[in-house]
């Protein structure tokens, strides 16, 4: 998900940071050695900043999110939780559309997402989530490694790509899967 941010508006802003974070370390310590206590402090400044960051990706990011929703159309939506959804599929055996009640719980953070989906005959986690916007639309490309609950078949991987709608409230992921099976 961090590659949807743009890269050099967020180097920018941490080096006006980092020169503004080490200013007022001189400011409020003016050291008698300058050229000693600067380097000190663009090392702590820099420290300072690397684990505001780091904090903000893995914890405070959706209070962000939440506090402007605008984010979440801009960027990318927070897709984190437990998904309620259905798959539809033909059967092979009798060659007709199928549904299967499936729960999906989503872990995302700026770094990455992970699904791990469960239905009545299998489990699946993932292998790859890649996010991106086309034209506008929002999309979550994932590969996934699937396992039967029946141990006699065999597992397999697959990919989805899944569109996000906001128009729907709640939100809605929908798409189409592939395996390597051949089936979809």
């Amino acid at each position: 998900m961090f590659h949807l941010l743009p890269g050099r508006k967020i180097l920018t802003t941490f080096a006006f940071l980092n020169v503004g974070l080490i200013l007022v370390l001189l400011y409020f310590l003016s050291p008698s050695n300058k050229s000693l206590e600067i380097t000190r402090y663009i090392g702590v400044s820099i420290t300072i900043l690397d684990v505001f960051a780091f904090l903000i990706s893995i914890y405070f990011w959706r209070a962000i999110w939440e506090k402007i929703p605008i984010i979440s159309e801009v960027y990318f939506p927070d897709i984190n939780g437990i998904w309620d959804g259905k798959i539809i599929f033909i059967d092979a055996a009798s060659n007709q559309e199928k549904e299967l009640a499936a729960r999906v719980r989503v872990k995302q953070n700026l770094w990455k997402i992970n699904m791990n989906l469960c239905s009545a005959t299998s489990k699946s986690y993932t292998l790859v989530a890649y996010p991106t916007i086309e034209a506008g639309n929002h999309k979550l490309y994932y590969v996934y490694h699937n396992t039967p609950k029946k141990p006699q078949y065999p597992e397999y991987k697959g990919t989805s790509i899944l569109s996000i709608s906001f128009s729907s409230r709640p939100m809605e992921l929908k798409g189409q899967y592939y395996t390597i099976r051949g089936t979809q």
